[in-house]
């Protein structure tokens, strides 16, 4: 007779499984065995699964050790070069085999007093050797904890990614709009600016059209040699006062402008013209 291996031997214990399942994998040519034990011995009840039996022909589920088959799997499940893949499942009672793909190969549920599994046996008889291989918990476990700390470090990355091309992209439209408008649309102070010099030529013409009409009827009519003395006194006399007219008015507003705020400093041409003026 073929004996079991106890799971629990090599660390792997019921308390250990999740779900009431299992899955290994598994390289052999035939009659590969497996054990849902009630104890850890085979002599107590127990559910057996054997896979590749008859020369790798059939498969079945017994309901004890060498017991009748209550489900059958016809054709080959084992490779003897390769490993395949298998879940064995066992809730309430109802056992369930499938393949690496998820297919269920066999299905059989005990009615009667399904057992309470606590250790798992594995065995290959006939003469066949079986390579076995099962997945540690706490390493799957920590597999998936960095897998998930990577995922995580990654969506943070292409969050970050993603929000400095938004802020370039934002600022880029933000310096082109402020450019615009500042080509289109002079300051306030500008504006300010030009309409307070605006202004100054405004009263400078006023000053001197006062001015020109005063020396224009400065001399009355009568002699015309004396009217012709007279005119050119007044005129001296009203260019005087025009030039001394405008110099107040020039220099009151600028003392009204620097009271007032701040101004930039004129531009040459601003410069040029008030040269002129003077």
């Amino acid at each position: 007779l073929y004996k079991y291996i106890l799971l629990s031997d090599y660390g792997i214990v019921i308390e250990n499984l999740v779900n009431d399942s299992i899955n290994f994998k598994v390289k052999a040519s035939r009659n590969v065995q497996v054990a849902l034990m009630s104890s850890n011995t085979d002599q107590d009840p127990l559910y057996e699964i054997e896979l590749g039996g008859w020369v790798n022909s059939k498969s079945v589920i017994r309901d004890s050790k060498e017991g009748v088959a209550l489900a059958t799997h016809g054709g080959q499940v084992l490779n003897q070069t390769e490993y395949r893949k298998f879940y064995i499942s066992w809730r309430d009672g109802r056992i369930r085999v499938e393949n690496g793909s998820k297919a269920t190969i066999m299905e059989w549920t005990d009615t009667s007093s399904p057992l309470k599994i606590r250790n798992i046996g594995i065995s290959t008889r006939g003469g066949s050797t079986g390579n076995w291989k099962f997945p540690c918990k706490g390493i799957q476990e920590q597999e998936n904890i960095i897998s998930s700390k990577k995922t995580e470090i990654l969506f943070i990355l292409l969050t970050a990614i993603l929000f400095v091309i938004v802020t370039f992209i934002l600022r880029c439209l933000f310096i082109r709009h402020y450019k615009r408008n500042r080509v289109r649309s002079p300051s306030s102070k500008d504006e300010v600016d030009r309409g307070n010099t605006n202004e100054i030529y405004d009263e400078i013409d006023i000053a001197l059209e006062i001015n020109v009409n005063n020396s224009v009827y400065l001399t009355p009519p009568g002699d015309d040699q004396i009217g012709i003395h007279e005119m050119h006194d007044a005129e001296q006399i009203s260019t005087s006062t025009c030039k001394q007219t405008i110099q107040n008015i020039v220099e009151q507003k600028m003392r009204d402008i620097s009271m007032g705020h701040r101004i930039r400093s004129p531009s040459p041409r601003d410069q040029t013209d008030t040269e002129s003026t003077n």
